[in-house]
């Protein structure tokens, strides 16, 4: 399976999934829906994709306690509730967004931007 296709298939597996109830959860919910996707669908040559862990360097601090995950060609943005909202890099369209647990909405920070790192 592509590469595309298997992110056209997380996307299905998390829109499916039960919401999360922070930050920490949904994360881990994204990393092992992956994690499970690439083992299945790719073969032990290729690299996988990944969600970074949250002691990442690239990952940072999304408002009070919630998490924002960049990648290469989405960013992640997690809300301290465990609502989702996956952004496409370039277009900043939006690919998915995702209730949490209690059915609640991902919230927008606003004026909240990442941080430059130097790496």
């Amino acid at each position: 399976m592509n590469k595309q296709d298997r992110i056209l298939l997380f996307k299905s597996k998390l829109s499916e999934s039960t919401g999360a109830i922070n930050a920490e959860s949904a994360r881990n919910l994204m990393s092992e829906l992956l994690k499970v996707i690439e083992t299945k669908h790719t073969s032990p040559e290729e690299k996988h994709m990944v969600i970074p862990e949250i002691k990442d360097m690239t990952v940072q601090e999304f408002g009070d306690k919630g998490l924002y995950i960049p990648l290469i060609g989405h960013r992640i943005f997690i809300n301290s509730n465990g609502a989702i909202r996956i952004k496409e890099i370039f277009t900043e369209s939006i690919f998915l967004e995702k209730q949490n647990s209690e059915g609640v909405s991902f919230k927008e920070i606003p004026d909240w931007s990442p941080k430059l790192l130097n790496v």
